[in-house]
């Protein structure tokens, strides 16, 4: 006798990786991505795919004591990410919330994909978005029950290319921990990852499109304050353009000063050889490490002539009596440089002060091909 049995034809892809099995869950038990705004951490998720409200580009726009400002209730309600923007530095928070019944810890990575190969994370799988600390992962710190921890990174996208054949960009973010309990993906359909993303959310995806900014010129140096100088101090960062005439200029970091205010002087207009631009007094403290970055743009049409230089100079505001007699005592006011200062801001004002170099990194035009390369690095101070 021949029995006739409906065939199934129902879709069977690959498991998302890391999904229990052999229970029902209604929520992910663990650190988990939503998927949209309205996701409340349910397995399988529902609504849009590629939302996530917890990948956060904040564009130039450093967030002052991120870690806490993100995860309050407020903050996780909302999705306040912006899009990518072009020759610039972007910088993006990831964030997630504890599922499951104990506190837990994961390491973050983030990745970004054009979305014609979003199907084949194996084509992406190396296109891995640094820290400001050029690691490759940051990491959410023990996290209770129920509670949303910040990862303590913050991960920045320097120089976005443009994507290929119109597309638009993709960030996924991948949670992690010391077990490797959520591997790499090996999926290969759209179906594959659409399964993924609504059964496994140690993986989260949001879209983002790139806003063309590009700046002519761009330097790149870190921040960095050592951790056996004072608690707190006030710095001036400065740039000192030569042979610039005529360009803006613009300096940004990826972290906010010790009073959660951004390290950032809005687009300048050059007008003299020479004279220092930048920020007179930012209070940072020991051990502070960041990126610190400096964007220049073109008149149109105008290229800088060959030799001409720019110094990125980091340098300790001392205004106390005390250090004040002690710098003149051992020959550290820089006349000249205050001369220098005084005609390119006008009278100074307030209490004096003197400035001590902690640092400068120097650039300058060279020809064949014309580029703006490395000159030199430099560090003077009181020994």
């Amino acid at each position: 006798m021949i029995v006739r049995t409906q065939k199934d034809r129902s879709f069977k892809g690959k498991a998302a990786v890391g999904e229990p099995r052999g229970q029902a869950l209604t929520t992910f038990p663990s650190l988990y991505l939503r998927p949209n705004l309205q996701s409340q951490g349910g397995v399988p998720a529902t609504g849009t795919l590629f939302t996530c409200p917890d990948i956060i580009p904040k564009g130039q726009s450093a967030v002052a004591d991120w870690e806490h400002a993100l995860s309050t209730a407020a903050s996780y309600a909302s999705d306040t990410g912006q899009n990518i923007s072009g020759g610039q530095p972007n910088y993006i928070y990831v964030r997630g919330r504890n599922g499951g019944t104990v506190a837990k810890a994961a390491t973050v990575t983030l990745y970004y994909a054009p979305n014609g190969i979003v199907q084949s994370p194996s084509q992406w799988r190396g296109n891995v978005i640094p820290t400001d600390q050029a690691q490759p992962n940051g990491a959410i710190p023990q996290t209770p029950p129920g509670t949303v921890g910040v990862c303590d990174a913050t991960f920045n996208w320097e120089n976005p290319p443009t994507p290929p054949n119109n597309q638009h960009f993709c960030l996924f973010a991948q949670f992690n921990d010391a077990a490797n309990s959520n591997p790499f993906p090996d999926v290969g359909t759209v179906f594959d990852m659409a399964h993924l993303i609504l059964n496994n959310l140690g993986w989260g995806w949001r879209n983002v499109t790139l806003i063309p900014s590009a700046p002519d010129w761009q330097l790149s140096q870190p921040l960095a304050i050592p951790a056996n100088f004072k608690p707190l101090d006030n710095y001036r960062v400065q740039a000192v353009p030569t042979g610039w005439v005529g360009w803006d200029i613009e300096i940004d970091c990826s972290r906010t000063d010790a009073d959660g205010q951004p390290i950032h002087l809005a687009r300048t207009r050059i007008v003299t050889d020479g004279a220092p631009v930048g920020l007179s007094s930012v209070p940072l403290e020991a051990g502070f490490l960041a990126d610190l970055r400096v964007n220049l743009y073109a008149p149109a049409g105008q290229s800088p002539p060959i030799n001409a230089h720019i110094s990125i100079q980091v340098a300790a505001v001392v205004t106390s009596e005390s250090g004040l007699r002690e710098a003149q005592a051992r020959g550290l006011v820089d006349t000249a440089y205050l001369r220098r200062l005084k005609q390119s801001v006008g009278d100074l004002g307030g209490a004096p002060a003197v400035y001590l170099p902690q640092g400068a990194y120097s650039y300058r035009v060279s020809d064949s091909p014309q580029t703006l390369e490395w000159w030199q690095y430099r560090v003077v101070g009181i020994a």
